[in-house]
């Protein structure tokens, strides 16, 4: 009984995940910080710039990417639905 209650708990949330990239060059960047604004949810990117970010509530967030060197940039509007696997 408890694994199907953690299973159905899993489902509840979602997860994003993504590509950091400079975009005048369109390389990858490692170790950038992705945060979403006002949680406590974060990654850094791998070495191939990539990240992900599990067990999200359902919701509309901003997500900020910061990189050494860089301007930070936020996305707006960014739907996380439970279940989801959504790519930015």
């Amino acid at each position: 009984m408890l694994s199907l209650s953690i299973a159905s708990f899993a489902q509840s949330k979602g997860t994003l995940t993504g590509v950091v990239i400079e975009k005048g060059t369109g390389e990858t960047l490692p170790n950038a910080s992705v945060t979403i604004v006002g949680t406590y949810y974060q990654a850094l990117t791998d070495f191939s710039g990539a990240f992900t970010i599990d067990d999200i509530k359902p919701g509309t967030y901003t997500v900020k990417v910061q990189f050494i060197g860089f301007s930070p940039t936020q996305v707006n509007g960014v739907k996380i639905k439970k279940g989801q696997n959504k790519p930015l």
